[in-house]
């Protein structure tokens, strides 16, 4: 999870960002929100399979574990399909070490500018 969920949504909203939680939508229709997609936005995790269904030139900001290197599978997807990846590394907390189980903070400041960044990019 993200431990300040609602700053990260108020900036987005401040951006025109729409919030969607995926497990609300049947999977026909998250592959049709993936689809006319222009930027998704998540948390290190299977909603960023979606990056699957999305069109090429659009765009994804991944929230990782700070100093995370290793895991660039959504990197890779991203590239695959031809979709602009950003990322942004996060201070954790991790909640257990048996599993990839934590919960991330996201800086504000840094995300503003990664969004910024994006949407010149575009």
């Amino acid at each position: 999870f993200i431990t300040n969920e609602i700053e990260v949504e108020t900036l987005l909203k401040k951006f025109n960002f729409q919030i969607i939680y995926m497990e609300d939508y049947s999977f026909s229709e998250q592959v049709n929100i993936a689809y006319k997609a222009q930027f998704l936005v998540s948390i290190h995790g299977g909603a960023l399979t979606h990056i699957h269904f999305m069109q090429p030139n659009t765009n994804v900001l991944e929230f990782k574990k700070m100093n995370d290197v290793r895991t660039n599978c959504y990197y890779s997807l991203a590239d695959a399909m031809n979709v602009n990846y950003y990322y942004q590394f996060c201070e954790s907390i991790e909640l257990s070490k048996a599993a990839n189980n934590f919960n991330l903070h996201v800086d504000i400041v840094e995300l503003r500018k990664n969004i910024e960044l994006m949407l010149k990019n575009s």
